[in-house]
């Protein structure tokens, strides 16, 4: 039965994805915008002094030799920043604006500060990811650096400029150890083993209504600060990029670590979803941290509610003493217990705990106990 709302749970946004183009007439009169701006090529009929185009860059990460711009362009919907006094009706309408949302292909762009200046253009939906050379003032070791990217594809010629700044993240030299993190069920509530708790959580409600688990921000300052350090985290999830804003929002408002997101893309091909599945992406993300990072051991934070265990065990084997902990929540109590203990036992012969907690203090006292945090930071935050 388990395995039977993890299917379903992973098929979810496939079938929101692919039902946004039957909705959006139903639901095209209760937006700001009209319908015929769900079309790209309602841009050549409009001539407003700005163009109604985003391009939203994520938090990307970068090393002495390297970094990422990331990012995708699509109609700007004006979606709302949320607010506790929004009704479920308005949070459903933002959801679908962002589940809906109508990105631009093949659209010439560039990146350009710092002495870089290169020339791309975004994918068949949409999306955009460049790695460019750091230049010598991103070695500076500012834990977060800035470039722009613009569109200068000739369609928009008659538009302001559209441009954001994208936020790149180096680790402080004085880092201990790195963290990567879940954010569904280890964060943030979300019910992922219930399909119909999933979805009423994650389309009718906004960042605002949204809870984390009790004491998850005092942990995460705690392990960030750590024993005099400023440790770097990275946030891994397999929820789609569509929830970007959300998910800073949700960040922002419960006070945690900043750090990159790499989330994932759920096409609507079929056979691109498939290929997309959660463990492989997980994987081939958190391979990526530990390889532009290769002398920084690393703490690794899940739960149980999806293969989490199955993920980080892997990772330990294939990444042997570059693995300090594992870190798993318990959400779904006696369904897993034989199957994460044995992979206890598995990571104990490796030299790495796996801490199977319910209640985040658990994880935070072996955190403290094996020098990790320190104990009365972690009391002052609580």
């Amino acid at each position: 039965m388990h395995n039977f709302f993890l299917t379903l749970n992973d098929w979810f946004y496939h079938f929101f994805l692919d039902k946004m183009s039957s909705w959006r007439k139903k639901l095209a009169r209760f937006t700001d915008e009209p319908e015929d701006s769900f079309d790209a090529m309602s841009i050549k009929k409009k001539k407003p002094r700005k163009a109604p185009v985003k391009i939203e860059c994520y938090y990307s990460y970068g090393n002495d030799s390297s970094f990422f711009v990331k990012g995708r362009l699509y109609m700007d919907k004006g979606i709302d920043k949320p607010s506790e006094s929004h009704s479920t009706w308005r949070n459903l309408i933002n959801m679908y604006k962002r589940f809906g949302s109508d990105e631009l292909p093949y659209v010439l762009m560039r990146v350009t500060g710092e002495g870089i200046d290169e020339i791309f253009q975004t994918d068949d939906e949409g999306y955009f990811e460049k790695q460019l050379p750091s230049p010598e003032s991103f070695k500076d070791r500012k834990l977060w650096n800035e470039i722009t990217v613009e569109v200068i594809d000739r369609q928009f010629s008659k538009y302001e400029t559209i441009s954001a700044k994208s936020n790149i993240f180096f680790p402080s030299p004085k880092a201990k150890f790195g963290v990567i993190s879940d954010i569904d069920d280890t964060i943030m509530i979300t019910r992922a083993d219930s399909v119909f708790r999933m979805v009423s959580l994650t389309i009718l409600n906004n960042a605002h209504t949204r809870l984390a688990f009790r004491g998850v921000t005092s942990f995460y300052k705690s392990l960030k600060k750590g024993m005099g350090g400023n440790n770097p985290f990275f946030y891994v999830s397999s929820s789609p990029w569509n929830l970007f804003d959300f998910i800073v929002d949700f960040f922002e408002l419960n006070r945690l670590p900043k750090g990159p997101f790499i989330l994932r893309d759920y096409g609507v091909e079929e056979s691109k979803f498939k290929q997309n599945n959660h463990h492989g992406h997980k994987f081939k993300e958190i391979e990526k941290i530990l390889n532009a990072y290769p002398n920084l051991p690393f703490i690794l934070i899940g739960d149980n509610g999806q293969h989490d265990p199955e993920i980080f065990t892997d990772v330990v084997k294939h990444f042997p003493e570059r693995i300090k902990a594992v870190y798993i929540r318990d959400i779904i109590g006696e369904k897993r217990v034989n199957s994460v203990k044995a992979m206890q036992k598995e990571l104990k012969k490796l030299k790495v705990d796996l801490v199977l907690f319910d209640r985040t203090k658990q994880a935070a006292l072996h955190a403290i106990k094996k020098g990790y945090i320190d104990a009365k930071t972690f009391a002052a935050l609580v």
